[in-house]
């Protein structure tokens, strides 16, 4: 995002320097960040709803080495272990078939260490985990997620993560390499076109008010309304008041189960609905291309 350098003040002892941050289409907020390790120290937001909330650390000390009984797992009181599955270390990838009972899809690189469990393998990378499991119940996409294609069905793209269903097992890979090592197990993986003008294809277009667009970020930005993060529910919205302008009361007449995620980038989605006057909902979003930007409907197909 935009930001202008404030210059430096003493935070938790330690000389950071302060940044004005300007997120599209939302409130200018101050973040401090230590000059010696560039991490942030204390993060203060705008006035919303009367309050302005400070995050900081009031004491702070890079480099301390970290006592390792701080990552023994200690039982809490009144509470007993009834199952523990760590799994297994094996060296070859029989071992790892007949402890989890699932025969694996594989990169065409060999991993550092398998790992067998009772209902999953995992594949290290070092940098890069592969975690192969039995693909059960419907396959249900993060709401921010983009959407692509692997193995014939929805590839789930998640940051760093990438997820799919192949042979019957639900895939995920997650690290600096994942997209490398994901080729090399879907060989028709294919990621959403950046370029490609969805909102164009939309029969009806939408009038948008950018105002309107600029204060619901902030509204969400503040805590409130999330769900203007999720495309599906946005058209959810939009679709239901079409059919009942006078407003949703009681149960929606297009129930959440008739929409599904068509396509999905960084800044266009196609929502597809099953039932009702409307086809598909075309959404962009308009102010910020990450997973704070809210989704607008921009277009939709009639049906």
């Amino acid at each position: 995002y935009p930001y202008a350098t404030l210059g430096t003040e003493l935070i938790a002892g330690r000389e950071a320097v302060k940044l004005a941050v300007a997120p599209p289409g939302g409130e200018e907020y101050y973040l401090w960040v230590d000059q010696e390790t560039h991490l942030p120290v204390q993060l203060q937001t705008v006035m919303q709803k009367a309050l302005q909330t400070t995050y900081t650390f009031v004491r702070f000390e890079p480099n301390l080495l970290i006592p390792p009984e701080i990552f023994a797992y200690q039982v809490p009181e009144g509470y007993r272990v009834v199952e523990e599955d760590p799994g297994q270390l094996v060296t070859t990838l029989e071992e790892a078939a007949a402890i989890s009972g699932l025969v694996p899809v594989l990169p065409k690189q060999s991993p550092l260490r398998i790992l067998a469990f009772r209902d999953r393998i995992v594949l290290d990378y070092g940098d890069t985990t592969v975690m192969e499991a039995k693909g059960e119940g419907e396959f249900q996409l993060e709401p921010n997620a983009a959407l692509g294609r692997a193995a014939g069905g929805p590839l789930e793209i998640w940051y760093e993560r990438l997820r799919w269903r192949q042979d019957g097992l639900e895939i995920r890979v997650e690290g600096a390499r994942s997209l490398q090592l994901a080729r090399e197990i879907a060989a028709d993986l294919r990621l959403p076109d950046p370029g490609q003008d969805l909102a164009g294809q939309a029969e009806v277009k939408v009038p948008v008010d950018m105002e309107m667009v600029t204060n619901n970020q902030k509204q969400v930005d503040s805590g409130s309304s999330p769900w203007q993060l999720d495309p599906v529910h946005v058209a959810f919205t939009f679709v239901n008041l079409q059919v009942t302008p006078a407003g949703m009361q009681g149960e929606p007449a297009i129930d959440m189960d008739a929409f599904d995620l068509n396509s999905s980038g960084t800044a266009e989605a196609v929502v597809a609905v099953k039932e009702g006057p409307i086809e598909r909902v075309y959404l962009k979003r308009l102010l910020r291309q990450d997973e704070t930007g809210i989704w607008t409907v921009v277009g939709y197909d009639r049906r």
